[in-house]
């Protein structure tokens, strides 16, 4: 049982016990970091087991001659997964750290084009691109026209379309104020979600999203951010149309106001010498009788 290889108790001149082991630790955390949880606590057991083939007299065999052995194989083991966790661990919080800043640029990069959006089509564009690329979602927005019913937002036909029927959902969601789900009986498979479109002053309308069911649940947070930023990009659309109307009419009552004084003015010298001729005509009847009764 000299063997060949080494004997942890007995290294050679250039092996050490230590090395061995931290060779080991290094291997289970390269796979921990690289491959994630299962594939590390695999080589944590490969690993044990390697080490009492080939290092631990008798070589070549599972058996272990020496009991204290034992101990050994236990805390490289506790150690081994210990590590291959705490990495795998840190592997997948940078990994979600790196994708919630991704989400948060594309976000605020949504929110820059809402901000500019100057129809109705542009946000509905918008949010598609944004729930397209981020959950592989479809979506369609809801909006009341004049007479508050909910119309859809037709991209294709670049306008506003009302169908024959909406959706039962789409109308419990716009006149309660909350969001309505329909993510099947289990949750999994495809889902939709109907969220009310919030403003500052009002709702504004509804945005429906078909996606997966359970992608559906766990991303609830961002669809409810999303429709926020949809229905304050909205209410600023109304807004300015109001403002667009408001000046229109303006303009038109200051247009009424120079013509009409236009007028006036123009009238006003014709309309004063008619009122002298008048005058002076009256003057000369009165003058006329009086010459006529002398």
């Amino acid at each position: 049982d000299t063997g060949v290889l080494v004997d942890i108790k007995n290294p050679g001149p250039g092996f050490a016990a230590v090395d061995l082991v931290m060779l080991f630790l290094l291997t289970v955390f390269l796979v921990a970091w690289r491959l994630g949880r299962g594939p590390a606590l695999m080589a944590s057991v490969l690993g044990v087991v390697l080490f009492d083939v080939f290092f631990v007299p008798p070589l070549f065999t599972l058996s272990v001659a020496d009991g204290e052995y034992l101990i050994t194989f236990v805390v490289m083991l506790v150690v081994a997964v210990l590590t291959g966790h705490m990495t795998a661990g840190l592997r997948e919080q940078a990994q979600a750290a790196g994708e919630r800043e991704r989400r948060n640029h594309s976000l605020y990069r949504m929110a820059r084009t809402l901000a500019g959006a100057y129809a109705h089509e542009q946000v509905a564009d918008t949010v598609q691109e944004f729930l397209g690329q981020s959950m592989a979602a479809t979506t369609t927005l809801w909006l009341p026209d004049a007479q508050d019913r909910l119309c859809e937002i037709a991209r294709e036909r670049r306008g506003h379309s009302v169908p024959d029927h909406v959706s039962e959902r789409v109308e419990r969601a716009y006149a309660r104020g909350e969001a309505v789900a329909n993510l099947g009986a289990t949750g999994r498979g495809p889902g939709a979600l109907y969220l009310p479109l919030r403003a500052p002053q009002r709702l504004r309308g509804v945005l429906e999203v078909h996606a997966d069911g359970a992608l559906l649940s766990s991303e609830r947070a961002l669809l409810e951010t999303v429709a926020s930023l949809a229905g304050i990009a909205v209410e600023r659309l109304h807004y300015v149309e109001v403002a667009q109307h408001t000046e229109m009419a303006m303009a038109a009552e200051r247009l009424r106001n120079n013509v009409l004084a236009s007028l006036s003015h123009d009238l006003r010298t014709p309309l004063t010498a008619l009122v002298g001729w008048a005058d002076t005509l009256a003057e000369a009847r009165e003058r006329a009788y009086e010459t006529l009764r002398g």
